[in-house]
C-alpha cells in the first residue's frame, strides 16, 4: 500500500511547466481519476484558462490520434498541449492525457487559486534544471516532505551559503592544523 500524499508544492522553470507539474502533482493525490473527460468537468476551461486558444485543457490520447488523423496535427506539431514523451499525464488506470500548454500569467494564477483548495500550490523559478521542467515536492500522511522522484533533487536557494560553509570549513581545518603543529 502507497502512502497518502497530503499535499504537493511545485516549482516550474515556466508558467506552463508550473501548469503541467500542478496537474502531475494533482492526479498523483487523485489516482482514482479515470478519463480526460472528468478532468474537464472538474477544471473547466472557461473557469481556468480562458484564454488558452484551445477546445479543452485536457485531450485523451485517443483525440490526440484523431487529431493528427484528421489534418490537426497542430496540437502537436504546433505545441497546443504537452505531448512528448514525459509530458503526458498518465492516469491511475494507465490512460494518457494532454494538457494545455498555453498558459498566461492570469490564468496560472487561476490554477493556483483552484489547487490550493486541493493542498498543492506551485510557482515559477527559472532556475529549474530538471528533464521535465518542474520539481514536484510531496509531503506524505504521518511523513517528512520530499521531493518527486521524476525530479531531481533539491538545490540550495542559495548557493552563496554553500560557499560561505565551505570557507569556514577551509579555515577550521587550517587553524587545527596550525594548532597542531606549534
Amino acid at each position: 500500500m502507497s502512502k497518502k500524499i497530503t499535499k504537493a508544492h511545485v516549482i516550474g522553470k515556466s508558467q506552463n511547466r508550473t501548469a503541467l507539474g500542478m496537474m502531475t502533482a494533482y492526479i498523483a493525490m487523485h489516482p482514482s481519476i479515470a478519463s480526460a473527460d472528468e478532468l474537464r468537468n472538474q477544471f473547466p476551461m472557461k473557469d481556468i484558462c480562458p484564454d488558452a486558444g484551445i477546445e479543452h485543457l485536457f485531450f485523451s490520447e485517443s483525440e490526440i490520434n484523431e487529431l493528427m488523423t484528421t489534418g490537426k496535427d497542430w496540437f502537436v506539431n504546433g505545441n497546443a498541449c504537452f505531448t512528448k514523451e514525459g509530458e503526458w499525464l498518465v492516469l491511475g488506470n494507465g490512460d494518457k492525457v494532454a494538457f494545455n500548454k498555453m498558459w498566461s500569467a492570469k490564468s496560472l494564477a487561476r490554477l493556483q487559486e483552484v489547487l490550493t483548495t486541493h493542498a498543492i500550490t506551485g510557482e515559477v523559478d527559472k532556475a529549474i534544471k530538471t528533464a521535465t521542467g518542474y520539481e514536484i515536492r510531496y509531503e506524505y500522511a504521518n511523513d517528512m516532505p520530499q521531493v518527486s522522484q521524476a525530479s531531481s533533487q533539491a538545490k540550495p536557494k542559495s548557493s552563496t551559503a554553500v560557499i560561505v560553509v565551505g570557507v569556514v570549513l577551509v579555515f577550521v581545518v587550517l587553524a587545527w592544523i596550525a594548532m597542531k603543529f606549534m
